[in-house]
Formats: structure tokens, sequence, C-alpha cells
């Protein structure tokens, strides 16, 4: 993801330059291409607090989150579990579990 960072360099004029950033636990940590070393940062009570983590520039996480999903579906769905209802439902002896005034029996 990216964000604008209005930024103020040493002669006292604003900049607004664009980072690559990641959210890790609520704080965005934002990567710097002008820096050699510790490449991340974050900003907290307006100043820069570099970090020696390494992160990725990006991250490929929830397309494989939705992939898998996608593909525990179909296992589902090849399996006919799809198909159940609260009325399919059975004892570990095979009888069909009732509800009596309302509460389920188990």
């Amino acid at each position: 993801m990216k964000e604008n960072i209005l930024e103020m360099d040493s002669l006292g004029n604003l900049n607004l330059k664009e980072y690559t950033y990641n959210k890790i636990n609520g704080v965005k940590y934002y990567y710097d291409d002008d820096v050699t070393i510790d490449k991340w940062f974050s900003i907290k009570n307006n100043e820069r607090t570099y970090t020696s983590e390494r992160f990725k520039r990006s991250s490929d996480a929830a397309i494989r989150y939705y992939r898998e999903a996608l593909e525990f579906k179909g296992r589902l769905n090849g399996y006919g579990l799809n198909d159940l209802t609260p009325d399919a439902a059975v004892d570990e002896s095979g009888n069909k579990i009732s509800s009596d005034n309302g509460w389920r029996k188990l």
C-alpha cells in the first residue's frame, strides 16, 4: 500500500513524498529508498523512528487466504458437506437429534 507524507526539508520547504508501507499491529512502517541501511521507519509524535526490522515491501497474504478458502470450499462441495442442515444431525448411535420445548438434546 502507498501513502503520501508531507515532510519538511532542512531549508524549511514542505515536500510531498509517496512511501510504500506495511501496517503491523496497528503501526504503519514506511519504506524509505533514500536510506542505505535501516530502510523501514514509523512516525511517532511527528518524529521518524527507523527500525532494523526487515519487512516485505508487498505481501500476497490476502491473495493466498482467498485462494485457500476457495480450495477449501471446493473440497466441502466435493464431499457434499455444503448440503448439511441442523435437521440432518445425528448422535453417535445414528439416532436423529430431537428437541424438547425448543432445547436441543445432545
